[in-house]
């Protein structure tokens, strides 16, 4: 995914991805129709533990870099669908390496299938190669569970849950850094003490009942609700010295002018909790050339926030006022709930052998804006005969 045009990640260590220079948070991801959250607080990717995908259950997997369709929620950059379907045969997987283990058992019945999966990662191994040098604690473990089964011939229920919890720790020592430009190459040396931790715990499930009363319509009825708790907690006290280096000379012969000496110290303790629930109705349907689609979306989001943050510098070497540095102090509780309902209908239509058409539209309202958003979206795809290549053209408005 990482590779794919539009798509860039400023972190190796993270999952989280930006497309076409949007936030990680603005691209949508669905998991057998189902969407996920992702945490907030992470600060890094040396924090985020396990990808909410688990690669060993994936049957298949559609992205979007923009210009997606309108059944899709309303976000601006991206869209990543993935299918967790059934096994073909029973599947005991098994991985381990430096950085973690995994199992996945998959299991396929007469009437139903169970997918599961537990993983564990410790990248410390790979953290002590950070400007930041200390004694890294990361753990991250997560279990997911996908089972369905026919109640009947044409009604299925699907109950998937999920388990997802990190800790990480940092006792920082020293950090040591070059930057700057060739005309002025500075280096910044810093001693810590104190430590850092983060943790976050994410618990979930759905139900989805799916109908078909004809072999070329189908009706989902997905329930869903996931909470998180998310803490982050810092105290820590560092002297630094910033001085400028003398090109072609190595340390620490190489250092120069002493631009600032001083001290600064890291306050935090900062907590979110966050309940998701999202209550979904949607229909699909095949009529002669036509896909006919449409749904009904309910999602009510709640959060409680205590922030608390202190952030001082106390610089030894006197500066101008220009560049005074004024001490950071947050501390600020926020509750809030947030109402969204939103419907779509669209129709995919083939024009000919190598051309089709989709026209679609979304309506969403949510009581933070009190306003009732409309996004109509076209989309035209044409293959070539002989080629395996799809040529897209899309337009539409797109509201988040």
């Amino acid at each position: 995914l990482k590779t794919l045009p539009g798509v860039s990640v400023n972190n190796e260590l993270s999952s989280q991805y930006s497309v076409r220079g949007g936030n990680f948070d603005e691209n949508l991801l669905y998991i057998n129709d189902i969407e996920i959250n992702r945490p907030l607080f992470l600060r890094n990717g040396q924090q985020e533990g396990l990808s909410f995908i688990n690669s060993d259950l994936v049957s298949k997997a559609k992205f979007s870099s923009g210009g997606f369709e309108a059944k899709y929620g309303d976000k601006l950059s991206s869209v990543l669908d993935v299918r967790y379907n059934r096994p073909d045969s029973n599947q005991l997987i098994v991985s381990a390496g430096i950085l973690g283990s995994s199992i996945a058992l998959k299991q396929a019945y007469k009437k139903s299938y169970l997918l599961a999966g537990i993983r564990y990662k410790n990248t410390r191994s790979i953290l002590g190669k950070q400007d930041v040098q200390g004694s890294y604690n990361p753990n991250f473990a997560d279990v997911q569970l996908l089972y369905e089964t026919n109640l009947s011939p044409s009604l299925t229920l699907g109950i998937t849950g999920n388990l997802n919890g990190g800790r990480f720790k940092l006792i920082p020592d020293s950090r040591e850094t070059e930057f700057g430009t060739l005309s002025s190459n500075l280096h910044l040396n810093v001693g810590y003490t104190g430590e850092e931790r983060s943790s976050y715990f994410a618990s979930g499930g759905a139900a989805t009942f799916t109908v078909t009363p004809k072999a070329n319509w189908a009706i989902k009825w997905i329930n869903s609700y996931f909470g998180s708790s998310e803490n982050e907690n810092a105290n820590t006290i560092g002297a630094y010295y910033l001085d400028e280096l003398t090109l072609n000379k190595p340390l620490p012969g190489n250092v120069g002018t002493s631009h600032s000496l001083g001290t600064y110290s890291n306050f935090t303790d900062n907590h979110l909790r966050i309940g998701t629930f999202i209550s979904e109705l949607k229909s699909e349907q095949n009529i002669g050339n036509h896909i006919f689609a449409w749904g009904f979306k309910y999602q009510q989001k709640r959060y409680a926030e205590d922030l608390n943050e202190i952030y001082q510098i106390d610089s030894f070497t006197p500066l101008s006022p220009s560049n005074l540095y004024n001490d950071y102090v947050l501390l600020r509780n926020n509750n809030l709930k947030i109402n969204h309902f939103s419907s779509f209908i669209q129709d995919s239509y083939t024009i000919g052998a190598h051309t089709d058409l989709q026209l679609g539209a979304r309506i969403a309202y949510n009581s933070i804006s009190d306003k009732i958003s409309l996004t109509p979206r076209l989309l035209i795809a044409y293959r070539p005969e002989g080629d395996n290549k799809i040529l897209r053209l899309s337009a539409g408005v797109y509201n988040q």
